[in-house]
């Protein structure tokens, strides 16, 4: 798995010198072959993950588990999320969606 950690750190630093643009830092997955159905599998833990930030951020804002202090970047966290979700989901070929896509193909037809 590649991870950019310096970028990461970098666009951490320009958020909290509320810096007017928003960067965004993809990392990437390599495996050996796998077959179909663990592929994608593979594929969609990453956007599963995004999902699943969005639903905890929503359950946080629903009952009120968020001072006023922090409810705006609880709010930012779950759009946020919700956005990588739905971008990575995209079946063109390089994102997650396609791999996704491809792999459940190959796996049942």
């Amino acid at each position: 798995m590649g991870i950019p950690y310096g970028m990461y750190l970098l666009v951490i630093v320009l958020i909290h010198m509320n810096f007017p643009f928003l960067f965004f830092v993809g990392g990437y997955v390599s495996h050996t072959a796998l077959p179909a159905l663990q592929s994608s599998l593979v594929s969609v833990a990453g956007p599963l993950t995004n999902l699943l930030l969005w639903l905890l951020a929503l359950s946080v804002i629903k009952y009120g588990w968020v001072d006023r202090k922090h409810y705006n970047k609880v709010v930012m966290m779950g759009k946020l999320n919700l956005f990588f979700f739905a971008f990575n989901m995209i079946p063109l070929p390089g994102f997650d969606g396609s791999n996704f896509l491809m792999a459940l193909i190959r796996a049942f037809f």
